[in-house]
């Protein structure tokens, strides 16, 4: 009797582990194959995506390129940093709703240091005061100038445009020779910056490469170009509204003023950047911001890793005067700096500003890239080897470039090529260049 109950119990003890085991098993298969859960955000989430894609629109940089695109179909380039230094320059000295609305225009932006590496980088500020007005301008506003902003403080009689213009030329390595054409006898003071770029590639392209290939217009006709060919860009961009590539520039260490070595602790890194929209470029440049830049970069693929990148783009070379930055600020509501209405007291009381001329140079060659940019604010009173995958990028129509720093948000220069150089233009300038090897040999 007792060893039956004893068979008994050991006979319900396997069945018990048996159904545990089962039910164990089941479980275990049952989350082997339920599907990885889809990670959705929240309604809060999803509102603070949508305010940081709006704030990311009404940043000053890609307002005003967004706002200059308006206004041109042809080739252009401006400095949304160096028009950040004369407005910022501007706002110390405005009070009231004129400082608001200027404010309200740059919101928080951030400066970058003052850099200056002779030859090669350059970003510079100053104020040329009216002779007959020193003593008038505010001493308190002159000291913050020249304390935060490392300005030149200087007196003209504004007589003739020769002293801004002079000193514009000398802190753009002659890239800007003229600024200004004429400058009004009535001119209390102006606020000048200055931003210039002669830097050569981290990798050079080989003239060797140059070559006659056609281009698109926006018009759609076609035009032979001088077009470069590279090896050595950083990465390939692409997602679904556009396409493009990073190439780095040398990397130079501002306290030596040469090219960084890694044991440089404070350096310059600037790159460039190409961009081909998969839509009609307007269209592009009308909804560009940081977040869609952003969008665009972090996309990049370095052409060592996985892919071997072979870029085809165009020599350019040009200058461009921006005729509509004080319309552009009229439509972005800052409207009391230019009437009746300006608070300067910062400054000196009864002043407004009469105008804001823009002015850039660009040369983009197989070398490196010259750069330069002024803004001028005219106040009066009142490694496994493998097979790659080989991607080719041609830059045989318009297309958006911009230079900025290394892990920086900020513009330093933004453009569109609607027009590269003509290979006509790039043969003369060629013979032109083997003349003056010839002469130079001859001695005379």
């Amino acid at each position: 009797m007792y060893q039956n109950k004893s068979k008994i119990a050991i006979i319900v003890g396997f069945f018990v582990i048996a159904i545990v085991l089962v039910i164990v098993m089941v479980h275990l298969i049952t989350e082997a194959n339920k599907p990885e859960p889809v990670y959705e955000p929240n309604q809060t989430e999803i509102e603070l995506n949508e305010t940081l894609k709006e704030y990311n629109k009404l940043l000053f940089d890609y307002k005003m390129v967004r706002k200059t695109n308006n206004y041109y179909n042809s080739n252009y380039l401006i400095s949304p940093l160096s028009m950040a230094y004369a407005l910022k320059i501007l706002e110390e000295g405005a009070s009231g709703e004129t400082k608001a609305q200027i404010s309200n225009l740059i919101k928080d932006y951030q400066l970058p240091r003052i850099i200056n590496i002779e030859k090669k980088i350059s970003i510079a500020n100053a104020l040329f005061i009216n002779t007959n007005y020193k003593g008038k301008i505010s001493n308190n506003y002159v000291a913050n100038v020249e304390g935060n902003y490392d300005a030149n403080v200087m007196y003209d009689g504004f007589q003739n445009t020769d002293g801004i213009n002079k000193w514009v030329s000398g802190k753009t390595f002659g890239l800007i020779p003229r600024a200004l054409t004429n400058i009004d006898r009535n001119t209390k003071l102006s606020i000048v910056n200055t931003i210039a770029l002669d830097i050569a590639w981290k990798y050079k392209m080989s003239s060797k490469n140059t070559h006659q290939a056609k281009f698109a217009k926006i018009d759609k006709t076609q035009i032979d170009v001088a077009m470069m060919s590279d090896k050595n860009a950083f990465g390939y961009l692409e997602n679904e509204n556009a396409r493009g590539i990073v190439k780095h520039y040398a990397v130079y260490d501002p306290t030596t003023g040469t090219t960084a070595t890694q044991d440089s602790t404070n350096k310059i890194e600037l790159e460039y950047i190409a961009i081909i929209p998969k839509t009609n470029i307007n269209d592009y440049i009308s909804k560009l911001d940081q977040y869609e830049l952003s969008r665009l970069i972090q996309t990049v693929q370095v052409h060592s890793s996985t892919k071997d990148l072979v870029m085809n783009i165009p020599k350019y070379s040009y200058e461009f005067s921006h005729e509509y930055i004080k319309q552009i600020l009229l439509d972005s509501n800052v409207t009391d700096a230019f009437d009746e209405n300006a608070d300067f007291s910062g400054i000196m009381s009864g002043l407004f500003v009469d105008d804001i001329i823009h002015k850039t140079f660009i040369e983009f060659g197989e070398e490196g890239t010259k750069a330069a940019a002024a803004t001028i604010v005219t106040m009066e009173d009142s490694a496994i080897i493998q097979e790659k995958e080989l991607v080719q990028i041609d830059f045989n129509q318009p297309f958006i470039y911009l230079i900025k720093e290394k892990n920086s948000t900020n513009l330093w220069f933004f453009g569109v090529v609607y027009e590269p150089m003509k290979w006509e233009e790039y043969q003369k300038l060629i013979e032109q260049a083997q003349r003056e090897e010839e002469r130079k040999k001859r001695g005379y």
